[in-house]
Parts: structure tokens; sequence; C-alpha cells
């Protein structure tokens, strides 16, 4: 056997591990072991060939076992391929390699069997088609893949994490267990901002400290950034989160219900109008909760003659079918707070 596979249950994500000639810079290595992944048959990484410290590069290698098993993961469903390798003039297993697919992640570690140094693998990076949108050397990797679907990797210890999420937004809703200080880079601008909702938010572990902000970025984005900012603090105690849409580097808008009241926010780079639709968040409240007339209290950019850093207004009666057209300058955003009107919620 020269190859071994597995697809996660919904056949999304294939990742194989093969025994082939490797070359590495001006060395080539014989039956080496190499990983691929594939996200729906889009190259995810870049091949590689396993590497063992202290031994460096396996290879001359074959397969002792290979075994496949399902498993329940925080993604869903899984299938976990547990694979032992050893070099053909020994007799014992020396590399043991665990793969485990969900339709959304990817997890994968690798080991030299009996060594008492700590081992590690090397870890294959984003395929040269995947458009990076974080920076460079930040952790987690952040990119476009495949089908237009967005990939956060990264590595913790001696294993790596990819996972995958076909709608943008759904990182950005996400919490992972990555050790990382809370303290956020400098904001120059509404990239920054809207970057940093999909690359470092979701992976600070811990509390999240305010950023500092550049000349440039406007009142109103620094208003809606520390709203968003409450979600993270209350250590997600909030009881809705949204992203309702964005993309990493241009916009993004965020909602966060506490009760009875909901809180949208926006970030943006440049300058755009962004339509939002209560009703949407009205539908998402609980059946007690969905009150026929609300008050929406409204900051955000001056536009016109208006004048201000930020321009506040409010609505009464407003009906859960109301639609609010914004208008954002560079670099800035807004918040809107939708709360029951107090004489209609006794009413009802």
């Amino acid at each position: 056997m020269l190859k071994t596979e597995i697809l996660s249950p919904g056949g999304d994500i294939r990742a194989e591990i093969s025994l082939e000639t490797f070359w590495q810079t001006d060395t080539i290595y014989p039956a080496a072991a190499v990983l691929r992944l594939f996200f729906r048959n889009h190259p995810l990484t870049t091949p590689v060939a396993l590497e063992f410290q202290p031994r460096g590069v396996g290879y001359a290698l074959c397969f002792e076992s290979v075994r496949t098993e399902a498993k329940e993961t925080r993604f869903g469903p899984a299938v976990q391929l547990d694979v032992a390798l050893r070099s053909r003039d020994c007799e014992q297993p020396e590399y043991l390699v665990t793969l485990r697919l969900s339709d959304v992640s990817v997890f994968f570690k690798a080991h030299c069997r009996g060594d008492s140094i700590a081992s590690h693998a090397v870890l294959p990076v984003l395929s040269e088609q995947a458009a990076v949108v974080s920076l460079e050397g930040e952790q987690p990797t952040v990119a476009y893949v495949g089908t237009g679907a967005l990939a956060a990797l990264w590595q913790r210890d001696d294993a790596l994490h990819l996972v995958l999420f076909k709608r943008a937004g759904e990182l950005a809703e996400q919490h992972f267990n990555v050790p990382c200080s809370g303290s956020l880079p400098l904001i120059q601008s509404g990239a920054d901002a809207t970057r940093s909702v999909y690359v470092s938010l979701p992976f600070i572990n811990g509390a999240v400290g305010q950023p500092q902000f550049g000349p440039q970025v406007r009142s109103t984005l620094v208003l809606a950034f520390s709203s968003l900012l409450e979600h993270y603090r209350a250590q997600q105690n909030d009881d809705d989160f949204v992203i309702l849409r964005g993309e990493p580097g241009v916009f993004v808008v965020f909602a966060r219900r506490c009760g009875q009241r909901w809180i949208v926010g926006a970030l943006t780079a440049g300058g755009r109008t962004l339509c939002v639709r209560f009703e949407d968040l009205w539908r998402r409240l609980p059946a007690e909760s969905k009150f026929r007339s609300w008050r929406v209290q409204i900051s955000r950019d001056p536009v016109l003659d208006e004048t201000g850093e930020i321009y506040r207004e409010s609505f009464n009666a407003v009906a859960p079918d109301l639609r609010l057209f914004m208008e954002l300058r560079r670099n800035g955003g807004f918040v809107l707070e939708f709360e029951p009107e107090p004489a209609k919620v006794s009413q009802q």
C-alpha cells in the first residue's frame, strides 16, 4: 500500500498520506510520508513531507497499520485516521500520525514512538491559491480557499488545527481555545478593524484590552468597535450574537442581543451604504419578546451639513419590519440600539 486517505462525513474535506519520492531543496527522500489536504477537490494546503524531530524527515517508510473510527467533536461528527509507519529496516512502528476530519475542520498530529524529546511534524501551509487576509507572520493564518470558504489555520504545540467556514461570518462568531494575549494591534483604519474581527478576536484567550486607534479612524468606528468588544469582555454572555454580513478588511455588520434589546454595529474600510432589516433580528427573539412597537437610537456618521463627529437621533413606534439604510463614511461605522417601547410593552 502506497497511499491511505479519508473523507469527512459529508465528503467536503479529503486527506491523504502517501509514500512517495519527495524533493526538499537539493535532497531526495525516497518513500517519504507526504500529507495532502483538499476541500471540495481544491488543494487546501501545500503537500509536505512529514518531518519528525529529532530524526528529521522520515523516509524509506512503509505502512505498519491503518485504522479509522468515528468521532464526535465540537464541530460535529468526524472521522479519525490513525496511521503507524515504520522504517523498512526496523520491525517496530516508529512514526504515529493522527488525522481527524469533520465537515468543517481538520486536526493533525504526528510524533515518533519512544522519543523522550517532544517531537513535532513540519506542518503544511495553505495552498498558494488561497487568498490570505491575515498579516504576514500572524497566527492564525486566515484565507479564502476553494469556492469562497474562509479558513483559519494555526499550530498549537505539535498539532495542526484548521477550520473552514462556508460563510465568512461564521468564523467571527466562534471562540477558539488558542493561547493568545488579550492585546490588539494598533488599528490605523477601518480595514484593520474589520480584519481583526476575523483574525484576532475569535482567537484571544482571556480579557480583551482596548486597542489604540490611529488618527484616520472616525469616532463612529471607535464607538462600534467598543460595542463589539463588550461581547468578548462579557465572555460571550450575550443572549445572541451574529455577524449579519461582512468581509475581512472591507466591512462587517454585527448584532448583539442583551435580553430584549438588540445592539447592531458596523465597521467599514471605505464609504458605503448598508441596509439593516430589523425583522431579521426580531425573528430571532423568543416568542415572549416579539413586541410590535420599538424604539431605535442611532449613532452614525454625519452626512451633508450635519455637524459633530457622531450624529445621534432616535425614532419611536418603530414596527418590526423597519429597514434602515445607513450611509457610512470611510473608516466609519454606526451603532443602532433597538428596545421595546415601555408604554407599549405594558399594553401587550
